[in-house]
């Protein structure tokens, strides 16, 4: 019988890289997360706490809050704070809108893609 090898959250093939280039800066800013579903546990655990507003302060009178409203650039940027250096983070969270929306829809089409296969390179 065949023994199935399940992929590692360490494997490259389960890493995303990105490039992104700076400006006034001569050397653009890479930085590597892992596909969506390979979140460590924590990271994961922290990021829906955070999501939810568990972590929220609670008022002293007992009443409960308004549910937390986080924009797509919010979450974006949380995810990749739980990923990257604060030196890179602190680069990142200038980036436009447009920007970060490139990188959260190139995770997530790149978290979909199977495992051990590579979606088509986007450099024609």
């Amino acid at each position: 019988m065949a023994i199935f090898r399940v992929t590692p959250a360490h494997d490259p093939s389960i890493q995303i890289e990105f490039e992104i280039p700076i400006k006034g800066r001569q050397n653009p800013l890479f930085f590597t997360v892992p596909k969506i579903q390979y979140f460590p546990v924590e990271k994961s655990k922290d990021f829906y706490d955070w999501l939810s507003g568990k972590n929220e302060p609670q008022p002293e009178d007992g009443k409960p809050l308004e549910p937390v409203r986080r924009t797509g650039r919010d979450i974006v940027l949380k995810m990749l704070s739980l990923h990257v250096s604060a030196k890179d983070y602190a680069i990142l969270e200038k980036l436009t809108d447009g920007e970060l929306g490139q990188i959260d829809t190139h995770w997530e089409n790149e978290s979909k893609t199977p495992v051990g296969e590579s979606s088509a390179s986007s450099d024609t």
